[in-house]
């Protein structure tokens, strides 16, 4: 694409995270943390629940000029 444009992926991910509830990339570590919980006893009296670990995206704050918002 050419241009001087010399934004890091470290700026870009910034910029385009920057209104989410959590301003950042999700770490896979962090979904497999959802999935041991249902996975265990503590999840024992859950039924029927929906549990998102997208860091807030649908809540609303979808930007426009991303893909799937």
């Amino acid at each position: 694409m050419g241009g001087s444009d010399h934004s890091t992926v470290e700026d870009l991910n910034e910029n385009t995270y920057a209104r989410f509830p959590i301003p950042r990339v999700g770490q896979p570590e962090e979904v497999a943390q959802v999935i041991l919980f249902l996975a265990t006893d503590e999840a024992s009296y859950s039924t029927g629940s929906e549990f998102v670990a997208d860091g807030g995206w649908f809540t609303g704050m979808r930007n426009p000029h991303m893909p799937c918002s």
